[in-house]
């Protein structure tokens, strides 16, 4: 018999524009999901609504992982439980091949 470890997750609408395919949405989202189950007390999101934003919307910190190298900054808004609450999902080219992602609260967000 087989267990699915998020049977709730697999079934989540996705809308919207990402950079990301479907490992780096499954990969990101998972952080994302355990953050709204962990800290928001909530076991079910309904819907993530993603969108590019655009160059020079979020100011770079060269102390973050992506440093101020080429990097794709995403907004999920997440609906959980009738609330709704911004992520900034941060997808880059990682040295050794492949991507590297960072998630984290949109900023101006109340943890």
């Amino acid at each position: 018999m087989v267990f699915s470890a998020t049977p709730a997750q697999e079934q989540v609408r996705f809308t919207g524009n990402t950079s990301a395919d479907a490992t780096l949405i499954h990969d990101a989202f998972q952080y994302v999901a355990l953050y709204v189950r962990e800290s928001l007390k909530c076991p079910n999101i309904e819907l993530v609504e993603s969108e590019v934003l655009p160059d020079g919307a979020i100011k770079r910190d060269p102390a973050r992982p992506e440093g101020t190298g080429p990097a794709t900054f995403e907004r999920w808004t997440v609906t959980f439980c009738g609330k709704k609450r911004p992520f900034l999902i941060v997808f880059w080219p990682s040295k050794e091949g492949g991507t590297m992602y960072r998630v984290e609260l949109s900023p101006g967000t109340d943890s």
